[in-house]
């Protein structure tokens, strides 16, 4: 009664605080509710009986111990993604850019291994620098949600290749779509080092 009670309102708090502080995606907690109920629960049970998180394991003594769950939120807020497409046109302000999101934790700081493996290999003739590394699979899965297009039957449509051949001439210029992978690139990335 008590705890089912304690969980309903820790549950709304974190509703609450989500849609008010916190949430910038919009997703609906409420699939997640009994989840998050057990991971409380069992935290906070393992908390008051003492047991070390360090070494807990669940055995097979029907002793119901669990290790505790921590909760991490990993997607980096939609506004840092959108000035990442809209306000970061050269390289200047995109180093300014990474620098404030290693700062406020959501990148590795520069100089750390994990820092350097956000970037794509440069060369003399491209403008990759700050040009956060992805998959052309990635990337076509990624354009095909944006706009529409069916990613396992493409429709060859007249002129594409002469579209094709003239992105790998000036593969630095950045497009519209280009842009907006690099600000999905720019949460997948925060997501993984987060985690």
């Amino acid at each position: 009664g008590n705890q089912n009670s304690d969980d309903a309102e820790a549950f709304e708090s974190l509703v609450s605080a989500y849609k008010d502080d916190f949430g910038t995606e919009g997703h609906d907690l409420r699939p997640y509710r009994d989840l998050l109920s057990f991971c409380r629960r069992t935290t906070t049970s393992n908390n008051a009986n003492g047991i070390d998180e360090d070494v807990c394991i669940n055995v097979d003594d029907d002793s119901d111990s669990y290790c505790e769950v921590l909760l991490y939120g990993g997607f980096i807020p939609r506004n840092h993604a959108a000035r990442l497409n809209k306000e970061c046109p050269d390289i200047d302000s995109k180093r300014v850019f990474f620098e404030e999101m290693s700062e406020r934790g959501y990148l590795p700081k520069q100089g750390k291994g994990m820092y350097d493996a956000l970037f794509a290999e440069e060369d003399e003739s491209s403008n990759n620098t700050y040009k956060l590394r992805g998959t052309r699979e990635h990337q076509l899965l990624i354009e095909s949600l944006m706009n529409g297009n069916d990613l396992y039957s493409p429709v060859e449509e007249e002129g594409e290749e002469d579209v094709a051949d003239d992105a790998e001439q000036h593969e630095e210029e950045e497009s519209p779509l280009k842009r907006l992978y690099q600000a999905q690139l720019l949460k997948d990335h925060a997501m993984g080092y987060r985690i």
